[in-house]
């Protein structure tokens, strides 16, 4: 897609890495996160930082030197739209399969946190390795099918990850150590 495509890459795994580990505080015995419309304030969250990202994107251009990053991915866009939904999938398959990190990370047990954390850098190295892959070749079906298909997958198991992350502030609640 562009030349830029390995800092596109990495910067869209990384900024999801940091929204989902930016979101639990550790010193809280309920993690920083509510109970009451924790399922809605995770899906809706996650959808506003990937409308933030999106438009980031967008608007790199406008930020960077042109001649040392080549096209920018505005104009890369407007002439091709249907790079721009590989690239909208594949934004939204990074954010929601890496918030599934937070069943892990709200937990109070050693293993829990471990999990979650070995879980979440997993999927952000996948996602950092797909993301060079996806921002240095042209889109095509294949990868419209793949990240169609894991977005669609990451969007239905976030209301399971916010029933689990529900259920450890809970105990945590009910037994604080």
């Amino acid at each position: 897609m562009t030349r830029d495509g390995y800092l596109a890459g990495v910067m869209v795994a990384g900024v999801a890495m940091m929204y989902h580990c930016l979101a639990v505080n550790f010193e809280r015995n309920d993690s920083g996160l509510p109970i009451e419309g924790l399922r809605r304030l995770l899906m809706t969250s996650t959808i506003y930082a990937i409308v933030i990202q999106l438009v980031f994107m967008l608007v790199w251009p406008l930020a960077v030197d042109t001649k040392t990053f080549g096209e920018p991915l505005a104009a890369v866009y407007l002439s091709d739209p249907y790079g721009f939904v590989v690239t909208a999938l594949f934004v939204v398959t990074a954010f929601f399969w890496q918030s599934l990190s937070l069943v892990g990370l709200s937990s109070r047990k050693t293993l829990g946190l471990i999990l979650g954390f070995v879980y979440l850098f997993a999927i952000a190295g996948l996602t950092t390795w797909q993301g060079v892959v996806n921002f240095s070749a042209p889109a095509d079906q294949a990868n419209l099918d793949l990240w169609l298909i894991l977005s669609v997958l990451g969007v239905a198991l976030q209301p399971v990850a916010g029933i689990l992350v529900k259920r450890n502030i809970e105990r945590h609640r009910l037994d604080p150590f």
